[in-house]
């Protein structure tokens, strides 16, 4: 179910472009999103006792089942796309699988508001060789049509 990512980031202190893993079990982890207002780090999902005051859904994942039978439609998602070099999954048995995408893919996600602040899920379908869901990549051609996105001119996290 996508349980951690690999991005790349601009390092404000050293100017420099630098590789960086969150999991979504980290407290308030963010994950890179470009949706129709640009693109910023956002607050991945919701985890057991944060944001005690907001009814959102529980956990950093979307089925896209579920997103397509209306499931999501009272926090009126908003399509995003998730740039990342690479994503984490668990097996059934536990162990942990990087998963490096091809250069021009990005995850599908949803962007969310709740209490003034904004949530992304990554996009799951079932999954194969042994993982129970797994993240959809879309090539960033795709997630072009797919979404009215405003696109930076430049995306650090696709870059080599």
């Amino acid at each position: 179910m996508c349980g951690g990512v690999e991005y790349k980031a601009h390092n404000p202190k050293s100017g420099q472009i630098e590789h960086r893993r969150t999991y979504f079990p980290i407290p308030h982890a963010q994950l890179p999103v470009v949706g129709t207002k640009g693109a910023a780090l956002v607050t991945w999902g919701k985890r057991k006792g944060e944001y005690p005051d907001l009814d959102i859904p529980l956990g950093g994942w979307a089925q896209l089942d579920s997103l397509e039978a209306g499931g999501w439609d009272r926090y009126k998602p908003q399509h995003v796309v998730i740039p990342v070099r690479q994503f984490m999954e668990k097996d059934r048995q536990g162990t942990s699988h990087w998963f490096l995408l091809e250069a021009a893919q990005v995850l599908r996600g949803i962007g969310i508001r709740a209490g003034g602040t904004g949530f992304v899920y990554v996009i799951t379908v079932p999954g194969d060789k042994g993982y129970e869901r797994m993240p959809h990549p879309l090539h960033l051609k795709r997630a072009k049509e797919w979404g009215d996105f405003s696109w930076p001119e430049k995306l650090p996290w696709l870059e080599s």
